[in-house]
């Protein structure tokens, strides 16, 4: 069982994500809309394993290297999927989307300004410090009424489905590939 608030209680309730739980070596990893917390629960026994209490936690990104990561109000965590506990928090991001990766890295998707203007970011992080690896502006996206997000990461390539804020609620998908080396 978890615990529940409904949106009349919880006016943060719309930031939460309805998500399907991680399993992952016989546990189940959930979160749900008004639950404030992200619980681990034994597959075999239904006991829970673990609870992370967290105010403003709101959807849960994937496991990688023995790492739970998540999404929360302020930023991006990582909860040590052993036992539930902190392992590396990052706070100050706007964040439109955040994947992780099979090999121990994570990919934040944040809208940034830059000299005036509104443009995507991508900031790659290693799962187990939460340390930057690397950072990349995506090139031809940016407006004061930029959306970006989701990302999707599949059959190797990344998309995001992005808009200037122009052509109303439509968002149109682009394929994200690295610029060519010396290009401009």
């Amino acid at each position: 069982k978890q615990e529940w608030l409904s949106p009349a209680d919880d006016r943060t309730w719309g930031r939460q994500t309805f998500q399907p739980p991680i399993i992952e070596g016989g546990r189940a990893y959930v979160t749900q809309p008004g639950t404030k917390a992200i619980e681990c629960v034994d597959l075999q026994s239904g006991e829970l394993v673990w609870r992370y209490v967290s105010a403003d936690v709101r959807r849960m990104a994937g496991l990688t290297g023995g790492k739970l990561i998540a999404e929360s109000d302020q930023g991006v965590f990582a909860l040590s999927a052993e036992n539930g506990r902190p392992v590396w928090r990052r706070e100050g991001e706007l964040l439109s989307e955040t994947l992780v990766d099979g090999e121990g890295r994570v990919l934040l998707a944040k809208v940034a300004r830059n000299e005036g203007k509104t443009g995507a970011m991508l900031e790659w992080l290693e799962a187990g410090s939460g340390q930057a690896i690397a950072a990349a502006p995506v090139v031809g996206l940016g407006s004061d009424r930029l959306r970006f997000g989701p990302l999707v990461a599949a059959e190797g390539g990344l998309w995001a489905f992005a808009s200037n804020g122009d052509d109303g609620p439509a968002r149109t998908l682009y394929e994200l590939r690295p610029e060519a080396e010396g290009a401009k």
